[in-house]
């Protein structure tokens, strides 16, 4: 490369330079934006799950344990690989509904007596997978 091309080169890297320091960061072009937002939305299985399968408000609850196994079994059914559907476990889960807003309660009485439920939200109907006797520890019981 000649002289001229050379300096041209170091004036765009200057310039460059000089609008990343006014900025104070790298901007990144929208459709870089757009296709990173989607592919979180895409990622977020808990948040896909509370879309999908459950009812928001004031005034639901979600059991822990059956919650789990719901959520699981969503897993399985969007085809989430197996370590990944394992790695989540009660405290993982709930750790993630309480990030979320949702409040965690161990209640003295009602239905949900000494379990450990969240405020907010609960499975709907529909969607519950465990029924009595069935151990959905794992959404690989059958």
């Amino acid at each position: 490369t000649g002289q001229a091309e050379r300096s041209g080169i170091l004036a765009w890297c200057l310039d460059g330079l000089r609008r990343r320091l006014a900025v104070g960061r790298l901007e990144s072009p929208a459709a870089v934006m757009i296709a990173t937002d989607e592919y979180l939305d895409d990622e977020d299985l808990v948040g896909r799950f509370i879309a999908d399968r459950c009812i928001e408000g004031a005034r639901q609850e979600a059991e822990i344990r059956s919650t789990l196994a719901a959520f699981r079994a969503w897993m399985v059914e969007d085809g989430a690989p197996r370590h990944v559907i394992d790695g989540f476990t009660a405290n993982v889960l709930g750790r993630e509904l309480a990030r979320r807003g949702f409040p965690k309660q161990r209640p003295d009485s009602g239905p949900h007596r000494k379990r450990t439920v969240y405020i907010g939200l609960s499975v709907s109907a529909a969607f519950e997978y465990a029924q009595p006797g069935e151990d959905w520890s794992s959404p690989f019981h059958n």
